[in-house]
């Protein structure tokens, strides 16, 4: 059975934009509402190298939830 995390409070809920662009592929999460030109994203890059590999990297090598969505290809991945 799969457990699942209640939602506390409006501050829980996260807005998610995915990217697909080739063999790459953004995930972006943020507050619900949050505009895609603010600095409040959390944003990770997959990287399909093919035969099964796939790397996984943040955004400035960290979770936190400071980048800008649309700026998501310029943006420094660790």
């Amino acid at each position: 059975m799969e457990s699942q995390t209640p939602v506390r409070g409006p501050g829980d809920l996260k807005a998610t934009r995915v990217d697909v662009s080739g063999a790459v592929t953004y995930v972006g999460k943020a507050p619900a509402g949050a505009s895609t030109a603010s600095a409040v994203w959390q944003i990770q890059r997959l990287t399909d190298g093919g035969g099964g590999d796939l790397t996984l990297e943040w955004a400035d090598g960290d979770t936190e939830f400071d980048n800008v969505w649309d700026n998501r290809a310029s943006l420094t991945y660790i």
